[in-house]
């Protein structure tokens, strides 16, 4: 699910030219970016998956603009939702704990 928002993202900030970065290429430089994660230095790999990635996008072809605009979205597509839910979740539980104390 991942790769195909961060596809998406590639080919909408190309403007629909997918003869820039293809769906391959896309696929290899999102498979290289989760090895990537395997590097612990932030949670969720926040900042060096994203700077491979896009090193490998620019490296396929992408301007350095594009490839870090489609990075910045696929963060905030895969990344935020989660957080939103999280907090949500959170604030519920506190307020059914303190009903029941």
């Amino acid at each position: 699910m991942q790769f195909l928002i961060l596809w998406v993202a590639v080919f909408a900030i190309q403007g629909g030219a997918s003869d820039l970065v293809t769906f391959v290429e896309a696929l290899v430089a999102y498979a290289f970016g989760r090895l990537a994660s395997f590097i612990p230095v932030t949670p969720g790999g926040l900042g060096t998956v994203d700077a491979a990635i896009t090193a490998i996008l620019v490296a396929l072809g992408a301007a350095n603009i594009d490839a870090l605009a489609a990075v910045r979205v696929w963060r905030a597509l895969t990344y935020f939702p989660q957080v939103f839910i999280g907090i949500g979740t959170f604030l519920f539980w506190r307020r059914k704990q303190s009903k029941a104390a």
